[in-house]
């Protein structure tokens, strides 16, 4: 599948390519431009929307963070609802930045690096990119008007942030023979259910075993579990859960059921707490019944017992 394009005329006419002097041209040989290169097997979906009103235009969001050498698919949408097109001009960011494709559901456009991208009225296209230079770059639509009522935004470009610290990793990098035992105990004395203690602290870097017991006397079976998004349990890794039957190996993201003792029972919870960050836990609590006192700010977590109906 081959062609050729002849130009007659034009004798003596000098074409300018108005490439930018300070384009790097490296980025056009750079081996990213490939779609077998590792970057893409992680690369981030961000998606850029037109948006209009009847006073104000813009883009949502208008300002984005990326991170340098990180592979980007970001998407431009201006949706059916919008009564104009619009640019998305930023072209001291697009010729820093490893270009692989532009796609849309019609065409795959390839080019050295853009100056901007027109998106028309129902117009949705996805920019496969990398970025390479830090900086804050501008961002505007060039319709006249459009950035006077409010299109315009940012592209902010940095380091990447170090990965995270793995579960196994923080368990393995702490000696165990320096843990220590935190026992919690299920109360029942009448119509009252606690926990006893019911707030504690744990030190960020150290290896504890907490001990959660349901001692033989007690009626019924008993749930220590997290509440909220950042929950106890979301702060720890977890190398092991031990019973008097049996030892579990878990994902530092416990369930909330996990840990349900019956009378008689105790579970030990082997964890590491990693979270560096003062102030409190969310409440733990019995999936069902009576609430107790929240947690105190400053430290620990406060607990809310109660019996399984």
């Amino acid at each position: 599948m081959t062609a050729t394009a002849t130009i007659t005329g034009g004798e003596g006419n000098q074409l300018d390519l108005e490439v930018a002097p300070d384009f790097d041209f490296s980025l056009t040989t750079d081996s990213r431009r490939s779609g077998s290169h590792e970057v893409w097997s992680a690369a981030e979906e961000t998606t850029i929307a037109m948006f209009e009103s009847q006073s104000a235009y813009g883009f949502v969001p208008p300002d984005i963070n990326l991170s340098r050498d990180v592979g980007y698919k970001l998407t431009l949408d201006n949706p059916s609802g919008n009564s104009s097109k619009h640019y998305y001009t930023a072209a001291d960011f697009y010729k820093t930045v490893v270009l692989r494709k532009a796609d849309d559901t019609q065409a795959e456009i390839k080019a050295p690096y853009l100056k901007a991208v027109e998106l028309l009225i129902e117009g949705s296209t996805t920019l496969f990119m990398v970025p390479t230079v830090d900086g804050v770059y501008d961002v505007l639509c060039t319709i006249p008007g459009h950035a006077d009522l409010g299109m315009t935004g940012t592209v902010t470009v940095g380091e990447a942030p170090p990965g995270p610290v793995t579960s196994s990793e923080w368990v393995n990098s702490v000696n165990w023979n320096d843990k220590t035992v935190v026992d919690v105990y299920m109360v029942e004395s009448g119509a009252s259910l606690a926990f006893s203690p019911n707030s504690f602290t744990f030190e960020a870097g150290k290896p504890y075993v907490l001990r959660i017991n349901n001692p033989e006397g007690n009626a019924s079976k008993h749930y220590f579990s997290p509440e909220g998004l950042e929950s106890f349990y979301q702060a720890v890794a977890t190398r092991k859960i031990q019973t008097a039957e049996a030892e579990y190996k878990a994902d530092r993201r416990l369930s909330r059921d996990l840990l349900r003792p019956g009378p008689g029972g105790d579970v030990r919870h082997h964890l590491h707490h990693h979270r560096p960050q003062g102030g409190r836990h969310d409440r733990h609590r019995h999936h069902h019944g009576r609430r107790g006192k929240p947690a105190r700010p400053g430290g620990g977590a406060g607990l809310r017992p109660s019996a399984d109906h």
